[in-house]
């Protein structure tokens, strides 16, 4: 007897070891096995794929941060140095410093009204130090007050608090 016709006996259909079964050939409950195993595959892969990602991409995303902070250093010292030279800058540096403390007692007391026509007041005069006192302030919000970082540039920021005080 040949073997191929024992299968035949069997009930079992000749497969052609080169191509993939299809759904028919298979014993019932395959199919689901096998969607369940790709499935299963395609799942634990993509967990992988993100942690790659994550890893590649966190040295980039530091040293961007990196590059940031070191930026807004420089770009706090530009400002600094240019308000301190001009008295005009200088004295509506003070007048923002007094409006937000202004803004400050406005907002604990809850006198809503009287902040925004404060801040309005600050934007206007925000206008007269230039896009780059602008852009340094948008900047700024980004960073926290409390961190390294921000320490490190509020005390770059302070000679024009210590003009103020004159």
């Amino acid at each position: 007897m040949i073997l191929g016709d024992s299968r035949r006996k069997c009930g079992r259909p000749e497969k052609d070891i080169r191509r993939k079964p299809i759904a028919a050939e298979l014993p019932r409950g395959t199919t689901v096995a096998r969607k369940n195993l790709r499935s299963d595959g395609d799942v634990m892969k993509k967990p992988l794929i993100v942690a790659i990602l994550l890893v590649c991409a966190a040295p980039v995303y530091a040293q961007d941060q990196q590059s940031n902070v070191a930026k807004l250093k420089a770009d706090a010292q530009k400002v600094v140095s240019t308000i301190k030279g001009d008295k005009a800058k200088t004295q509506v540096y003070c007048q923002i410093n007094d409006l937000g403390e202004q803004i400050g007692e406005a907002d604990q007391k809850k006198e809503d009204i009287k902040a925004e026509a404060l801040s309005r007041q600050v934007t206007e005069l925000e206008k007269k130090l230039g896009p780059e006192y602008s852009a340094l302030v948008n900047d700024l919000n980004n960073i926290d007050p409390n961190s390294p970082e921000g320490r490190e540039i509020d005390s770059i920021l302070a000679p024009l608090d210590d003009s103020c005080e004159d």
